[in-house]
């Protein structure tokens, strides 16, 4: 009786034990973990006006980077952020949130560091200037890509507005830019007015250019996309189009394939302005 009361005591001696540890080394981890996320705060606050400036350069308009919000798995956590009007065009940018965290079993495969962008409360305002463009991207600044991989994914659809169109579309999906060797490749739905449906795949290079896109169209309404056309060419679209195409452009030749149904389609317009 006496050793039964022995080793129940141990017992409950050894779980306390046990308990007391877990305690302390859960403390001790989040003891750790507050001060490593002061520290990185600390190092990213120092850090942000440098990064926003660098950034600004090549987009061609001032960049806001948001606050620190503290810090992820692998990764930490970033604020409001804003991509503001620039000196060429009033177009814009922004996101409620994003989180930036490293892959490591992609890195291992790749032997390089992968990155994840989650994006979140993502829009995008665009506005013709006087000579057509939307976006004026400023100078490249030529120097040699670091050996990175982003894999960008919208948390939540992205809404996308284009001016003096008056054009309101919502875009979700997903990109990876391998910035080493200069290509990338997006996969997007875009929901266009009046139920209309854009499926796209696209596979690009931006040094000696070169691009391959499949598209789906279903059931999209011409109508809404006829502000996209310059004041010279007075034109009214009505009608639906559907269909899948086949688009590249590879060493200055273009290519087109594939099959569109047109239902309803009219075209009107004024005589075209003299150039």
């Amino acid at each position: 009786m006496l050793a039964l009361r022995g080793r129940v005591a141990t017992s409950q001696t050894l779980s306390r034990l046990l308990l007391g540890g877990g305690l302390v080394l859960l403390a001790g981890g989040a003891t750790a973990w507050v001060a490593l996320d002061r520290i990185v705060a600390t190092v990213y606050t120092r850090l942000k006006p440098s990064l926003e400036t660098q950034l600004s350069k090549p987009l061609g308009h001032p960049l806001a980077i948001g606050p620190f919000q503290g810090l992820r798995p692998w990764g930490l956590a970033i604020g409001p952020s804003q991509v503001l009007p620039g000196p060429n065009d009033q177009s814009q940018a922004s996101i409620q949130g994003l989180t930036l965290q490293l892959d490591p079993l992609a890195s291992l495969r790749r032997w390089r560091p992968v990155a994840v962008v989650n994006l979140r409360g993502t829009r995008v305002d665009l506005h013709r200037n006087a000579r057509g463009a939307y976006w004026v991207p400023g100078p490249s600044s030529g120097g040699k890509p670091p050996k990175l991989d982003l894999q960008v994914k919208l948390q939540d659809p992205a809404r996308l507005q284009i001016q003096p169109a008056g054009l309101r579309l919502s875009a979700a999906g997903r990109a990876s830019v391998h910035l080493a060797e200069n290509w990338a490749d997006v996969a997007l739905q875009v929901a266009l007015p009046q139920q209309g449906r854009v499926s796209l795949q696209a596979r690009g290079r931006w040094v000696k250019p070169q691009l391959h896109v499949q598209t789906r169209l279903e059931r999209v309404r011409l109508e809404p996309f006829q502000g996209l056309l310059p004041a010279s060419m007075p034109l009214a679209f009505r009608g639906q189009i559907g269909g899948d195409l086949r688009l590249s452009w590879s060493q200055g030749r273009a290519g087109c394939a594939g099959a569109l149904s047109l239902v309803g389609l009219e075209v009107s317009g004024k005589p075209l302005q003299s150039a």
